[in-house]
C-alpha cells in the first residue's frame, strides 16, 4: 500500500494543455481590452488584468475539462473525485507561498 502523496501521471500532458490554453486566453482578453479601449494596451495589461479578473474562473474551468474529459485516466482516477471540490488557484498559490515564506523566515 502506498501512503505517499496522491499524484497524476497525466500531469505533464494537463500542463501542456494548460499552457496552450492559457496564452489563448491572455491573446483574447488583449484583444477584447484593445478593442474595448480602441488601442492596443499591451502584454503586461491585458496579462495582469486576466490574472486578477479570470485566472481563478479559467484554471477551474481547464482542471474540470482536462481531468473529467480529456484525460484518458479520468475513470480510474483517485484525483478526478477532488477536482469540482479544490480551492481557487490563487487561494491554493498564496497558501503555498505563505509556507514557503514561513519555512525561509522571508519576511518581505
Amino acid at each position: 500500500m502506498n501512503n505517499g502523496p496522491i499524484t497524476c501521471p497525466e500531469f505533464k500532458r494537463y500542463m501542456n494543455e494548460f499552457r496552450a490554453r492559457l496564452r489563448k486566453a491572455l491573446d483574447e482578453n488583449k484583444w477584447y481590452l484593445s478593442e474595448r479601449e480602441g488601442h492596443d494596451v499591451g502584454e503586461q495589461k491585458a496579462t495582469e488584468d486576466f490574472l486578477q479578473k479570470h485566472f481563478d474562473r479559467f484554471a477551474s474551468e481547464v482542471r474540470t475539462a482536462f481531468c473529467q474529459h480529456e484525460c484518458e485516466r479520468h475513470e480510474n482516477c483517485p484525483l478526478a473525485i477532488f477536482i469540482r471540490t479544490l480551492p481557487p488557484t490563487s487561494s491554493a498559490l498564496n497558501r503555498h507561498l505563505s509556507q514557503i515564506t514561513k519555512e525561509t523566515g522571508d519576511k518581505s
